[in-house]
């Protein structure tokens, strides 16, 4: 029997370690939950980000009994909080790494090895990852130096991640048939791969009804990041070249400076009050001027995929767009007018007959309605479902192995 005076030192020494096992316990529990980790670092405001916002949420209801831990730069605390705080299993994580830096090479890793998977939102995955994870490419951008101005350093590190994640890649994930298509073509690629798309659907966004297309004026859209592949000059030139009736304007929409605006919209035009400039603007605003716009001109000589054409179709705008890959891809099925990416007088050719048609009310509605709905193909529960089902087989994967 212990001694009188110990005993009391004995039933603390017990009590301590019933609660050093109930938390152990705790912990074990814990951390038998499934638990993913995802990298959503880039700016909201860009296309990556409408993405994110629109994509994760949904994945999460469809995955319930997964905690999914979303990494954002502190800058995007309050926007990704409010537009992911209805979701339970999902936990908003500031971080300080900035992308495509040296410290998100070196310190990465050391976040993701608690977890059980990785979901990069873009194929920018340290080289030195070994965790497994799934990466999105949205485009190849970086590989293409004749439209992206990127130094030779970067570039190259840029072709190293792509082979990294062809080699070591749970799963691939890609938004559109053509960058899977230019993916396999440069890169060997080992790890499943899923075609999820995108979505005009967006969260706090109405899709316009098909039976009751919004009344039009006489206005000509552009919707793009300012960079260089997004070919805004011929748009512009043709426009002006165009020599269009007064009342007819084009405006033109980019994000806000996160973004790293590679070219100065304004000095690629004379002066012109038929030209107006935004930068930014709320999503309630860009969905009351895409309803507006009679014209969508989509000049862009890349994309991934290639949001604006589809969301200015759902408008029941007349669209024009250039003959990138994805874009014709996306267009299949709709009346589409395409014209080469730098066929200045293609252009112009193009804005006088679709104006023209618009003046003389030769637009058939039936056409209209008709792309209207074909852009409700693209919605991001189908994107959600796909990407669910995406990691639900490599998590399986593992368990089995």
């Amino acid at each position: 029997m212990d001694a009188p005076e110990k005993q009391p030192l004995l039933l603390i020494f017990r009590l301590l370690m019933a609660q050093l096992v109930g938390y152990e316990k705790a912990y074990e529990k814990a951390d038998n939950m499934t638990r993913i980790l995802i990298d959503a670092r880039l700016g909201w405001g860009s296309g990556i980000g409408r993405y994110v916002a629109n994509t994760v949420p949904l994945v999460a209801a469809l995955l319930p009994t997964v905690v999914f831990d979303i990494m954002v730069a502190r800058d995007d605390i309050d926007k990704a909080g409010a537009l992911l705080s209805e979701a339970s299993n999902i936990r908003v994580v500031p971080v300080d790494i900035e992308p495509f830096s040296l410290s998100e090479q070196l310190r990465f890793s050391a976040l993701a090895k608690n977890y059980d998977l990785t979901w990069f939102t873009n194929y920018w995955v340290p080289l030195n990852f070994r965790h497994p994870f799934i990466a999105v490419v949205h485009d190849m951008l970086h590989q293409e130096p004749d439209l992206f101005p990127a130094s030779r350093t970067k570039r190259m590190l840029s072709r190293f991640t792509f082979q990294h994640i062809a080699r070591h890649a749970s799963a691939i994930c890609f938004g559109s048939r053509f960058s899977h298509r230019e993916f396999a073509r440069r890169f060997k690629c080992r790890a499943p791969t899923q075609i999820t798309s995108y979505g005009i659907d967006h969260r706090d966004w109405e899709l316009f009804d098909p039976e009751y297309p919004p009344e039009k004026k006489t206005k000509l859209l552009v919707v793009a990041a300012a960079k260089k592949h997004k070919n805004f000059e011929i748009a512009i030139q043709a426009f002006l070249d165009a020599d269009l009736p007064e009342h007819w304007a084009l405006t033109v929409i980019t994000p806000d400076d996160k973004l790293r605006s590679s070219i100065d919209l304004s000095s690629l035009s004379r002066p012109s009050e038929q030209i107006e400039f935004l930068q930014g603007v709320s999503n309630t605003k860009l969905r009351k001027i895409y309803g507006e716009a009679a014209i969508l001109l989509m000049p862009s000589l890349y994309e991934g995929f290639g949001l604006p054409l589809a969301e200015g179709l759902q408008a029941g705008a007349a669209c024009i767009s250039s003959t990138a890959g994805s874009l014709v891809e996306l267009g299949q099925g709709a009346q589409v007018t395409y014209v080469n990416g730098n066929d200045l007088a293609g252009w112009i050719q193009a804005i006088r007959a679709e104006c023209g048609r618009f003046d003389a009310q030769q637009v058939p509605l039936q056409e209209i309605r008709h792309n209207m709905q074909h852009a409700t193909l693209f919605s991001w529960k189908n994107v959600a479902e796909k990407t669910a089902e995406v990691i639900s087989g490599v998590l399986s994967a593992r368990n089995n192995h």
